[in-house]
């Protein structure tokens, strides 16, 4: 139970901080690309103001070529003119900070003039390295016929600007700032990765120094069921014992068969006080065996099967042979009695207990279904909580404990399965155990 209890308290502590971590990143990255894709944006607005402003001057056709609508990109061959003072003005800012025209001057750009007819007047290339005028050309070319005034295509981020010498086009390359957004992002999640890893080994060491308050008031409250059960068994096996020389002195009477059945009751109760906490140390898995389901389930019908005759109950068992799977022989005998056992208390007279058994993935499923009078008034799953009782006077009427079910979850879990309730038309009750 304690290793259980620091299991999950690692378990909901490492996915508070890998949600808290990968949220982080997560706007961390966002932020960055947003930033890089806004500060892109900045730098081509800024980067056609300044053709709109300088105009023609910034192509200057080569010696022999005419201004005029070219048939392909290469027809004319650009020169950028040297930079001016007046050229370098503009800025802008970010999160509060002057971007200034130095990111425009490192910036790797082309521009591309078209004339009124539609055909490339002039291409700019001085600002690209040395062997791509012929990308840059084709590109323009590409882009110009059609028609698109913005976008992306390619490693490229466009923009386009109407002057009175014509419209211009400007092609910045944003290969580096995509590669210093992914790199960003691949570094920040090994950095993720590495802080969970380590935040992992803090947790695990502080785990213990957590659930140690809780782990001691756990075996405190074991050990005392444990104390008061066995300090119980005395004084109520005395009191059995001189009820039974009373009645053989005076003869039976009404308070002698009450003080018997209560002393019986209170046998019972003590028993599965201890069974509940035996079950919590998980000791009882210490002695597993290969068990035989099919076998432990007609047994225990046949044991309340004249119980049940009493009632005018009827079992009907369709049990399949060779049911088989790993436990405790004696905790199955005790889940099979337990369910039995209060399907037989609380089932209406002349109805009938429906029991199956049969084989699933790797394991077994048991449904046991019985007619109420009436059916519990609380939600199904209440029923398994310790001392609950749906219905306080029908519980002590038929000697129920309000612990049974819940010892009956226990085994379940212990033995690493699951056991559910469900309500069904006419007051029909069914368990199921998956095991």
């Amino acid at each position: 139970m304690i290793q259980a209890l620091q299991r999950r308290f690692i378990l909901t502590a490492m996915i508070a901080i890998s949600v808290f971590v990968l949220v982080l990143l997560g706007f961390t990255n966002g932020a960055n690309a947003y930033t890089t894709a806004r500060q892109n944006g900045d730098i081509l607005d800024e980067l056609c103001a300044r053709a709109a402003e300088e105009g023609q001057a910034l192509f200057l056709p080569a010696a022999g070529a005419t201004a005029t609508d070219a048939a392909s990109p290469t027809d004319l061959l650009p020169a950028l003119p040297p930079e001016t003072e007046d050229s370098v003005k503009r800025s802008f800012r970010w999160f509060g900070v002057d971007l200034m025209d130095n990111y425009r001057m490192s910036a790797v750009y082309f521009e591309a003039l078209i004339g009124p007819g539609g055909g490339i007047r002039a291409v700019d290339t001085d600002r690209l390295p040395e062997g791509r005028e012929k990308e840059a050309k084709q590109l323009a070319a590409s882009v110009i016929v059609k028609s698109e005034k913005k976008g992306r295509s390619g490693d490229y981020r466009f923009q386009s600007v109407e002057a009175p010498f014509g419209r211009v086009y400007v092609f910045l390359d944003i290969s580096y700032q995509r590669y210093a957004v992914v790199r960003v992002a691949y570094t920040s999640l090994l950095v993720g990765i590495l802080c969970i890893e380590i935040m992992y080994f803090f947790v695990r060491v502080l785990a213990r120094k957590a659930i140690r308050p809780i782990a001691q008031n756990m075996e405190r409250q074991k050990q005392f069921i444990t104390d008061a059960g066995h300090e119980l068994k005395t004084p109520v096996a005395i009191i059995m014992a001189n009820t039974e020389a009373m009645e053989l002195c005076t003869g039976e009477t009404k308070w002698s068969r009450n003080i018997r059945e209560q002393a019986q009751r209170l046998s019972g109760l003590t028993q599965n006080l201890l069974t509940l906490a035996k079950i919590d140390e998980s000791t009882f898995m210490e002695s597993v065996e290969q068990v035989s389901l099919t076998g432990t389930v007609n047994s225990v019908i046949d044991m309340f099967m004249e119980p049940a005759a009493l009632k005018h109950i009827l079992i009907e068992g369709n049990v399949q042979e060779g049911v088989e799977l790993k436990a405790n022989r004696d905790m199955m005998t005790r889940l099979i009695s337990t369910l039995l056992d209060n399907a037989v208390k609380y089932a209406s007279s002349d109805s009938t207990i429906d029991i199956s058994l049969k084989k699933a993935d790797n394991g077994a499923v048991f449904v046991i279904k019985n007619r109420c009078d009436q059916l519990p008034q609380c939600e199904p799953d209440k029923l398994f909580d310790r001392f609950y009782r749906a219905d306080a006077a029908r519980t002590q009427k038929h000697g129920g404990y309000g612990i049974g079910l819940s010892a009956a979850q226990a085994i379940t879990e212990l033995h690493k399965g699951t056991i559910s309730v469900k309500y069904e038309p006419e007051n029909v009750i069914a368990f199921t155990v998956k095991l």
